[in-house]
C-alpha cells in the first residue's frame, strides 16, 4: 500500500510557480525522525534569539531620540517670545549660513517646533475663509498661504534661510509649554548665533510684561544667566525710542552703554532725547560708539550741511550763523535772515510793515511754532 501513496505522488504535476529548489528545500530541510525534528527547532529558535538580540541592540541605539521630520515652512510661525530685529537677517553671518544650508540642500541641524493647538489652526482657517477670494493671476496678490501649524521653539535664523529659499525645513516636533519654550530658545541662541544686547533685553522685557516670570531673579535663575546681565539687558530695553532709532542699528548697542545712557535720562530726558533727534541725521556717517558718546556727553554736535539758496552750494550750520541771508521776491531785496552766535534767528525788513502785515507774520509764526511743539 505504501508502494502505491509513493507511486500516486509521483504522479502529482506541481504548479510551474514553484521550483525545483523550492522543492529541494522542502525535502531536504524536512527532519525525518523525531529527535530530528526538535534538533531542527533548537536550531530555528536559537537563530530567532540571535535576530531579536540584534534588533534589540539596533533599537537601543536609537531609543530616547526625537525623530526629525521636514515641514513646509510656510506652515511654521515664529515664536511670541523671539526678538530678533529684521536687521539680523541682513548680517553677513545670516547671508553666509543660507548659503551654507543652500548649498547642503537643507538645514543639517534640525530646529525645534511644537504643534499649535486646533482652535488655533481653526481660527486661522476661518480668517482666511473670511477674506474675499482674489485671483492670483488676476490681481498679482501672493498665493495662497495655509495656516499657522507649528510655532518655533529655537531655530528662528534656520526657519527664516529655508523660508527665503523656499525649500522644506528640518525639525523636532514636540509638546512644550511656554516657559520651556522660552528657556530653551534662550539657551539655543547662545549656544550658536546670541542675540544682540538689545534683542536680548527686548525679549526678557516680553517674558517679564507677559507674566511668564514673576521677577528678574526668577528669570535669571531659568535661564542660567546672572541678574546683572538680565538688569541690563532691560535697561537697553527701557531706553526711549527716540534714542534707540538714533543709532545705526539696535544690534550693535552694547551692555556696558546701559548705565551711563539710563543716567543721562534720569537727569535730563528732554535733551537726550533732543539730542537723539538731532543725531538721528547722522546715523549713516556716525559710527554706534560715536553716537553714544554724543548722547551721554556735551560734546558740540555735527555740523549740518544745508543748501544756500543763493550760492546753490552746501553751508554749515556755522555758516551759516555768521552769515546774512536776503531774502527777496521779484526780484527786490526785501529782507535779511539771520542768527547770532546761539543760533537765535531774527529777521530784518526794509520797508515799513502795516498793521495787516504784522498780524500775518504774526500768525505765520505761530503756525512754524505749533508744528515744532
Amino acid at each position: 500500500m505504501a508502494r502505491k501513496l509513493f507511486e500516486k505522488g509521483d504522479s502529482v504535476t506541481l504548479p510551474a510557480s514553484v521550483g525545483a529548489s523550492a522543492i529541494q528545500a522542502s525535502s531536504v530541510g524536512r527532519p525525518r525522525t523525531a529527535i530530528g525534528g526538535m534538533a531542527q527547532f533548537v536550531v530555528d529558535e536559537s537563530k530567532v534569539r540571535l535576530e531579536l538580540e540584534s534588533l534589540r541592540a539596533e533599537y537601543a541605539k536609537h531609543e530616547g531620540a526625537k525623530p526629525a521630520r521636514l515641514l513646509d515652512p510656510q506652515v511654521i510661525k515664529p515664536s511670541q517670545w523671539a526678538n530678533r530685529h529684521e536687521d539680523s537677517f541682513r548680517t553677513e553671518e545670516f547671508i553666509s549660513l543660507r548659503a551654507e544650508i543652500d548649498n547642503a540642500g537643507g538645514n543639517v541641524q534640525a530646529i525645534k517646533v511644537r504643534p499649535l493647538p486646533n482652535d488655533s489652526i481653526e481660527q486661522d482657517h476661518n480668517k482666511i475663509a473670511s477674506q474675499p477670494s482674489k485671483s492670483p493671476e488676476k490681481e498679482g496678490v501672493e498665493p495662497f498661504n495655509p495656516p499657522y501649524e507649528y510655532e518655533i521653539v529655537f531655530g528662528h535664523r534656520r526657519h527664516r534661510a529655508c523660508l527665503d529659499l523656499g525649500i522644506p525645513v528640518l525639525a523636532l516636533i514636540e509638546e512644550t509649554t511656554e516657559q520651556e519654550l522660552f528657556v530653551d530658545m534662550d539657551r539655543e541662541n547662545r549656544l550658536r548665533a546670541d542675540l544682540s544686547p538689545w534683542e536680548q533685553g527686548v525679549m526678557y522685557a516680553k517674558a517679564l510684561d507677559g507674566g511668564l516670570f514673576s521677577s528678574n531673579a526668577r528669570l535669571a535663575s531659568a535661564v542660567g544667566r546672572d541678574t546683572g546681565v538680565i538688569g541690563k539687558a532691560l535697561s537697553l530695553a527701557r531706553l526711549p525710542s527716540t534714542v534707540v532709532d538714533a543709532f545705526p542699528t539696535p544690534l550693535e548697542i552694547q551692555y556696558r552703554w546701559a548705565k551711563p545712557l539710563t543716567d543721562r535720562l534720569l537727569v535730563d530726558p528732554e535733551a537726550v532725547t533732543h539730542r537723539a533727534r538731532e543725531l538721528k541725521e547722522f546715523k549713516e556717517k556716525l559710527s554706534s560708539k560715536e553716537i553714544f558718546e554724543l548722547l551721554v556727553s556735551e560734546q558740540e554736535l555735527p555740523q549740518r550741511q544745508h543748501l544756500d539758496s543763493a550760492s546753490g552750494r552746501q553751508v554749515t550750520d556755522a555758516e551759516r550763523k555768521t552769515k546774512k541771508i536776503v531774502i527777496g521776491s521779484r526780484g527786490k531785496n526785501m529782507a535779511t535772515f539771520s542768527m547770532d552766535s546761539k543760533g537765535r534767528a531774527m529777521v530784518r525788513f526794509k520797508s515799513v510793515m502795516t498793521a495787516g502785515d504784522s498780524e500775518a507774520l504774526v500768525k505765520l509764526i505761530q503756525e512754524f511754532l505749533d508744528k515744532r511743539a
